[in-house]
């Protein structure tokens, strides 16, 4: 664990830090390019509104409303992410160096010898 200098604070830095950082970039990613898929979708001209479509107009929540979803959204789909990252790192794999995926990703640590 290494300790850095943030605004003047002392924050510690673990191991699994970086991939929680990925998990919410890729979460955010995936659920801002969800929101624009449904609103290009409800937008779309080229085809005619079902029933549901107008619906769906009704009901679209109020930009507060689409912020706070939203927010949910991201950090839901970032526990999945980092449950899954647990999970597959659970699975030890050793790679042609004979070290383990996890030792190599340094959530865990070997011993010296």
């Amino acid at each position: 664990m290494s300790i850095h200098c943030v605004s003047g604070e002392v924050e510690r830095i673990y191991p699994g830090d970086r991939f929680v950082e990925e998990a919410v970039s890729t979460a955010r990613s995936e659920v801002t390019r969800a929101a624009e898929d449904t609103l290009r979708d409800l937008h779309d001209r080229s085809k005619p509104l079902t029933p549901s479509d107008l619906l769906a107009l009704f009901k679209f929540p109020s930009q507060g409303a689409q912020t706070i979803a939203r927010s949910a959204e991201i950090f839901e789909r970032t526990l999945e992410l980092i449950i899954d990252k647990v999970h597959d790192a659970n699975k030890v794999q050793l790679n042609h160096e004979g070290t383990s995926r996890m030792q190599s990703y340094g959530i865990i640590r070997v011993p010296f010898k």
